[in-house]
């Protein structure tokens, strides 16, 4: 199958988009809002019209577009971990909605459940988490930000920091995923997908970097097993497979 000039044009506007936010001197959390107001309009929907079904690209190429963006780079001199990782595991958080009781899951034995239905991300079962910078922000903060008063992230926020220590896969382009995904297969029908049971035996985590978001958020990869489904992030995020957190704490209590 060959890739798309579409998808392509959609990744480099993706990045003019993302060039021309905030400059070097905002606040982190208006930079990381930024990106994360970027990314979120590219929805399945979005993709389809755009780019076409499935919108195909060869990972190397991908990278090296999103390798192009001044607004990345300038990110990743002050947030390094957020950008390109490796993962800061005791900088993490995890905010509670109300769904959630405000509280993170306290079980020691968490990994992901078999689905019958492939995931690109392993909800059932795992907990996510995303990275405070340097600076104090997050990017799952600044994005649920962006809907302060909707009915979709309701209030109150429970924002706990959850220090981690465990092995985790680092994910920082289109390459890693690819080879994630060569590594531990789930073809269904057309698509390859992570097996994340296989992934937890050798993982604890997997971190999905900000460069990494930006060059997969709904696209598709040529990979030695296939074509890889699309998935979609929105922020940097690490899916941790397993409880590795040394005493939850919780931080502030958003529109209480």
């Amino acid at each position: 199958m060959t890739t798309s000039s579409n998808a392509l044009g959609v990744l480099r506007d993706r990045v003019r988009q993302l060039d021309a936010g905030p400059p070097a001197g905002s606040r982190a959390d208006q930079r990381l809002e930024h990106a994360a107001s970027v990314l979120q309009q590219y929805t399945n929907t979005f993709m389809a019209e755009r780019a076409g079904s499935p919108a195909l690209l060869e990972a190397a190429e991908a990278d090296a577009v999103v390798d192009t963006s001044a607004f990345l780079a300038r990110l990743g001199a002050v947030a390094p971990a957020v950008v390109r990782g490796p993962l800061e595991q005791q900088a993490q958080v995890w905010i509670g909605m109300a769904r959630h009781g405000g509280r993170p899951p306290s079980s020691h034995n968490l990994r992901p459940a078999r689905q019958q239905a492939p995931s690109v991300t392993p909800w059932s079962g795992t907990l996510f988490t995303s990275s405070t910078s340097p600076l104090g922000a997050s990017m799952w903060r600044s994005y649920l930000e962006l809907y302060r008063g909707s009915d979709l992230y309701p209030l109150p926020w429970h924002v706990w920091s959850v220090p981690a220590e465990g092995r985790v896969a680092q994910i920082t382009g289109a390459k890693d995923w690819v080879s994630l995904v060569d590594r531990y297969p789930r073809r269904v029908d057309e698509l390859v997908y992570p097996d994340w049971e296989a992934v937890a035996t050798d993982f604890d985590g997997v971190h999905i970097c900000l460069r990494a978001v930006v060059s997969l958020q709904g696209f598709s990869y040529v990979s030695s097993r296939g074509v890889t489904a699309p998935g979609y992030w929105d922020v940097e995020t690490t899916h941790w497979l397993r409880w590795v957190f040394q005493r939850p704490r919780l931080l502030e209590v958003v529109g209480s």
